[in-house]
């Protein structure tokens, strides 16, 4: 790993790169990882991380592959995998970072436009909806 952070992104979802670098650069902490979502404030399962965006700084990826054994014994079988990393990083113990201003994504709030400063959008499925959220982004 050669980067602070590595990113997950699903193939419908619109990414920004830059505004992305910008809302993680002042991001402190080595083994953190970022939750986005907070669609049911006081459910135990919320903050999480939706999968459309996920971003684990280098040490959160590195204590993750040198300690993936310890995950094993949570119930993953029936999970995607953005909740499985949450639950593992917070197994784990790795710092847990909200932003839930960095994804505007339909699965975890109302529909946001395109035309805010967020990181990314999703899910944009056809190849016309993706483009028309990506150039209203950048108005």
């Amino acid at each position: 790993l050669s980067h602070d952070w590595t990113i997950k992104s699903d193939p419908d979802c619109v990414m920004f790169p830059i505004r992305l670098r910008n809302k993680l650069r002042p991001l402190k902490g080595p083994l953190s990882w970022v939750a986005n979502c907070n669609e049911f404030p006081g459910d135990p399962n919320y903050p999480t991380m939706y999968g459309a965006l996920e971003a684990f700084s280098k040490g959160a990826l590195t204590n993750f592959y040198n300690r993936m054994g310890e995950c094993w014994a949570l119930p993953w079988q029936p999970w995607g995998e953005d909740k499985f990393m949450s639950k593992c990083m917070q197994r784990l113990g790795m710092q847990q970072v909200n932003d839930f201003q960095l994804v505007g994504d339909r699965r975890c709030y109302p529909w946001v436009t395109c035309n805010d400063y967020r990181a990314a959008y999703h899910p944009l499925k056809s190849v016309d909806e993706w483009f028309t959220c990506y150039h209203n982004a950048l108005l």
